[in-house]
């Protein structure tokens, strides 16, 4: 491709069905051959693909090519939406998981311990005793005695950034090939993160359209040390796929720990846990309330758009819901979670912050949809 290629397209569907396979020009460096993977799926008829080269606005003769060879064919199970070797353990190999060229280092695959002390998961989560993918910022071993025989055990993915060329601030990436779009179906993207230590930085989820990604879940900092559950719904009229990418922090005690990804069909359930960092997660805006609630970031406490730091992340980039207070006196705003099964006993909690004069109220209500009752519950800090 030439320099040119940022006006290109190219994209693969299956005659008279769907999309399943995009690449934009722009996001790929010129002259260099790239490996494209489309996820085709199983037809009781006979089909046929056509690869469709679009420009985006009018080039001269002579001024782009788009070149293909090297076409070939692989079995895999295709009676479904999402290929098998999306969903991964990490138990016997990477799966339908590709080390990126894009990113600066590499995940690496292990079990046990990661190599440095007070950092990163001592077993995996699928069964305690075997593989996850991590990045390690030390491949220097200080572990325990008993950590060491852990370590010994297994093996583990993890990405070495002891070498001096990896700086803070660098990524690596763990990417699907693409899968089959879903159409108007949708699947569930589940996965287990592991973010400990002094030194851990960034852990971004993206879901991808070509080489673009659009980003569904971030944590920055130490989450404490253990495994944490995490879940996506998606849909995609065109093929997709999932990118994981993980930082390296200040220093070695930054390991991040991935395992256990699942793709199913169907949406995932939700869940009543919700950080706003990227939506409001399975929270709805009341549409008979006078207005609502707004998400923001690096808030103004005095210009009532919240404060200038969140509290999953506490830092200016994390995301809160808020209502801005220029409206009139005794308007309200409402969200609203999804309906919960019944339960005996369960505790609801949350970080709320309110500043200034003339503050109005917050309130918690538990509505009741059999009997229709509803019950009422309820400085510049968290």
């Amino acid at each position: 491709m030439t320099s040119a290629t940022a006006q290109l397209e190219l994209r693969v569907f299956i005659e008279d069905d769907a999309q399943i396979f995009v690449a934009f020009g722009s996001d790929y460096s010129p002259n260099i051959w790239q490996h494209g993977v489309a996820f085709v799926g199983s037809f009781d008829y006979r089909i046929r693909l056509r690869f469709n080269h679009v420009y985006l606005v009018p080039l001269n003769p002579g001024d782009y090519s788009m070149v293909l060879d090297g076409i070939s064919y692989i079995s895999c199970d295709g009676g479904s939406a999402v290929s098998t070797d999306i969903s991964c353990t990490f138990e016997q190999d990477m799966c339908g998981y590709e080390q990126s060229l894009l990113d600066d280092f590499d995940w690496t695959r292990d079990r046990g311990d990661t190599a440095t002390d007070h950092t990163g998961p001592s077993f995996d989560h699928t069964s305690g005793q075997g593989y996850y993918t991590y990045i390690n910022t030390n491949d220097i071993k200080l572990k325990s005695a008993l950590n060491l025989t852990l370590s010994n055990a297994g093996y583990y993915m993890y990405i070495d950034t002891s070498d001096d060329e990896v700086q803070e601030g660098e990524n690596a990436i763990l990417e699907s090939h693409p899968q089959r779009a879903t159409g108007e179906d949708e699947v569930c993207i589940t996965w287990y993160y592991h973010m400990y230590g002094p030194h851990v930085s960034v852990f971004n989820v993206y879901t991808v359209l070509g080489l673009r990604g659009s980003l569904v879940f971030t944590r920055q900092g130490s989450q404490g040390n253990e495994w944490l559950y995490a879940q996506k719904t998606f849909s995609s009229t065109s093929s997709w796929g999932v990118r994981f990418e993980a930082f390296r922090g200040p220093g070695d005690a930054g390991d991040i720990a991935l395992d256990d990804v699942i793709v199913t069909e169907g949406a995932c359930q939700p869940l009543p846990a919700c950080d706003f960092e990227i939506d409001y997660c399975s929270w709805i805006q009341d549409p008979e309330d006078n207005f609502d609630w707004s998400r923001g970031n690096n808030g103004s406490s005095i210009d009532g758009t919240g404060p200038d730091i969140d509290h999953t992340l506490g830092t200016e980039l994390g995301m809160f819901a808020y209502v801005s207070t220029v409206r009139e006196a005794d308007e309200v705003a409402q969200l609203l979670s999804a309906y919960y099964s019944a339960t005996s006993s369960e505790c609801f909690t949350f970080w709320y912050h309110v500043y200034g004069n003339g503050i109005g109220k917050l309130q918690v209500v538990v509505y009741d949809i059999i009997s229709e009752i509803e019950y009422h519950h309820l400085g510049a800090i968290w």
